[in-house]
């Protein structure tokens, strides 16, 4: 365990954000393998209440909470707090295939980008998930029909 080290500071995008840079490093040819992902424990008062407050929380489920959480849904009013972790083990794939590894997936394109619009949500033209895509696809050398 000696070579780059990183704490990205994206709040919720953090896991991913690590992820990203070590798939870089990695392509960079700095390191053959890496051990990346993030965790999340901030089930407390202040933020609840923080939260709470901006009215970012999920409130018409409160009767029904194992059908709260549908961040996709057109039905959704708000997220539900939790705390978790992921961690991967990723690497050059030369690196797996020499050690006998069968690769599970490969990372071929990652993006990112800072919307700058507000704490809680993202502009609604969707433009910084748009150009973090199209960073992503243009990385993976691939066209958006081949998603």
């Amino acid at each position: 365990f000696k070579g780059h080290i990183g704490a990205p500071v994206t709040a919720c995008a953090a896991g991913i954000q690590a992820i990203g840079d070590a798939a870089r490093i990695i392509r960079a040819d700095e390191a053959d393998i890496a051990v990346c992902g993030g965790t999340e424990a901030c089930m407390n008062t202040v933020s609840l209440g923080g939260f709470a407050a901006a009215r970012s929380l999920s409130t018409s489920f409160n009767h029904r909470p194992d059908q709260a959480s549908r961040p996709f849904d057109m039905s959704r009013d708000g997220f539900v707090m939790g705390e978790g972790a992921g961690i991967l083990v990723i690497e050059e794939l030369s690196h797996a295939l020499a050690r006998g590894a069968e690769p599970l997936a490969e990372v071929v394109g990652y993006g990112t980008t800072a919307d700058a619009h507000h704490v809680t949500s993202g502009p609604e033209d969707g433009d910084g998930a748009r150009r973090a895509m199209e960073i992503a696809i243009a990385q993976a050398g691939i066209s958006p029909r081949e998603i």
